[in-house]
């Protein structure tokens, strides 16, 4: 979680650099029109605050845009963190599996199919196997 946590800083930083530099207009005395959209992320604070009152009808366009954006983007690090504990609840619950019954970690229960279906899954007829040849002595 730390670690996706400073990979999208640092892309969010990256990010702020290398526009910031392209943006020269003034939004007021010291503050670029690109840093009232966009203040410079920081660690631990994944929220900003838009300075509205500096921008003009195209700035707060833009600055919504750059917040749907960036929401998005911070919106990985809760998916990981999601995924992340589905994935390790499922590994746990395995590793139980393994420890109470001797459950090997890939043998996973497959209901088998009735024997009255004409049709197996990919729509083709179900193809039953050979039987044994009864092997009878001599």
């Amino acid at each position: 979680y730390i670690v996706v946590g400073v990979i999208l800083l640092m892309a969010l930083n990256l990010t702020h650099t290398l526009v910031g530099w392209w943006v020269v207009a003034e939004a007021r005395p010291g503050l670029t029109r690109f840093d009232a959209m966009l203040e410079v992320p920081r660690l631990g604070e994944f929220s900003y605050a838009i300075q509205w009152q500096s921008l003009g009808w195209t700035g707060k366009v833009a600055a919504s845009l750059i917040a749907v954006w960036t929401y998005s983007f911070l919106g990985l690090l809760l998916a990981f963190a999601i995924s992340f504990y589905v994935c390790v609840q499922t590994q746990i619950y395995l590793l139980l599996r393994l420890s109470v019954d001797g459950t090997p970690l890939h043998e996973v229960y497959e209901e088998p199919a009735p024997k009255d279906a004409p049709m197996a899954a990919g729509g083709s007829e179900a193809i039953e196997p050979p039987s044994a040849p009864d092997s009878q002595p001599g």
